[in-house]
């Protein structure tokens, strides 16, 4: 009965290897007529500015240069879908911070550049490949899916009057058929999608961030203070870690496993607190940040359950090395054979009583 079914996977993946394939040789159809992305004007901007082996943090300035350059420099528009599809396809699944800075670029160009930019990003081909990309196959971490999912939600709902941008909407309303899960998103207190291009390169633009002098400050003192919390979890993570390479299982002190423990506990809660950061933040310069604790925790716990696991195995093996058992009972004639003294002239049998008989 399994066979049909084995048949069936086999013909789908087929399928989708051929159509990888196809997507693959055009690709490189493409980069061998128009050349490699990264060589045009716009292109080497966008791959220094999203390698993550460069780039501390998203950087702002270079982004908004970007937008103006796809705005004043002809044709680069597709140069610059071109570069941002190539980064996200070489590094998806292998270097997050390099897909962030990528992603968080896509937004703002979206948001600061011309209509043509916009086109070519809601485009079918090109919303298909960000969908492909935080497939199965790439095992893009959660939060990168959501930022996909949230972006092309965004794109959607922004520019669903216009019949230019019919493809998204299409594979948006389709998506939401098939109950894909969007992560839940209120569009009124986003920065509008239809912004004018930016004119003044400034990591403070009033374009970018949508807030005047006053709210970019508190907005500032506000990251400053969520980046020392960070710092806060970073510290615990370390310590927590240390702990487990330190400590042997089942031969620790009793007052430091109620401490590893109580320093889970506590790593617990940060966890969850991080993890409704990474799902409310859009664009914000800790994103990334956020994704690599978030990473840190998970690998900790991975760690601590392994560490209480062995510790239960060593507590079983203790307990039956402790426990001695009576021998069988064959053992124990054998051994009280070995305790009678063969020199000894007493009698097995009471041979008085046999005569007297």
């Amino acid at each position: 009965m399994q066979q049909p079914s084995n048949i069936q996977d086999h013909v789908v993946n087929a399928v989708d290897t051929a159509k990888e394939v196809a997507a693959n040789s055009i690709e490189l159809l493409s980069n061998f007529f128009q050349g490699n992305p990264y060589e045009t004007y716009v292109g080497k901007k966008i791959e220094s500015a999203t390698d993550g082996a460069i780039q501390s943090t998203e950087n702002w300035v270079a982004f908004i240069d970007i937008c103006d350059t796809i705005n004043n420099v002809q044709d680069e528009e597709k140069n610059a879908i071109r570069a941002i599809k190539k980064r996200l396809q070489t590094e998806m699944g292998k270097n997050n911070i390099s897909v962030i800075y990528t992603l968080t670029l896509l937004e703002t160009c979206v948001k600061n550049c011309n209509k043509s930019f916009r086109i070519l990003t809601c485009s079918k081909d090109f919303v298909n490949e960000l969908i492909r990309l935080i497939g199965p196959k790439f095992d893009a971490p959660q939060a990168i899916q959501e930022k996909v999912l949230y972006l092309i939600e965004s794109w959607a709902e922004a520019f669903k009057a216009d019949s230019d941008f019919k493809d998204v909407l299409e594979i948006y309303t389709d998506l939401k058929n098939k109950g894909v899960q969007f992560p839940e998103s209120n569009f009124q207190n986003l920065v509008p999608i239809n912004t004018p291009a930016a004119s003044v390169v400034t990591p403070n633009s009033s374009i970018l961030q949508g807030e005047n002098q006053d709210e970019s400050q508190s907005r500032g003192e506000e990251l400053s203070k969520l980046r020392k919390e960070l710092d806060i979890v970073m510290t615990n993570i370390n310590v927590f870690q240390d702990l487990l390479r330190q400590l042997v299982p089942n031969e620790e002190k009793e007052d430091e496993f109620e401490f590893l423990n109580e320093l889970h506990g506590t790593l617990q809660e940060m966890h969850r607190r991080i993890v409704v950061l990474i799902q409310s933040v859009t664009q914000s310069m800790i994103f990334s940040e956020l994704l690599t604790i978030n990473d840190e925790l998970t690998a900790s716990f991975s760690k601590y359950d392994r560490y209480l696991v062995n510790r239960d195995i060593k507590k079983i093996q203790k307990d039956e090395e402790t426990t001695t058992p009576a021998p069988p009972a064959e053992h124990q004639i054998i051994a009280d054979l070995a305790d009678i003294n063969l020199n000894e002239s007493k009698p097995l049998l009471n041979t008085d009583s046999t005569e007297n008989k």
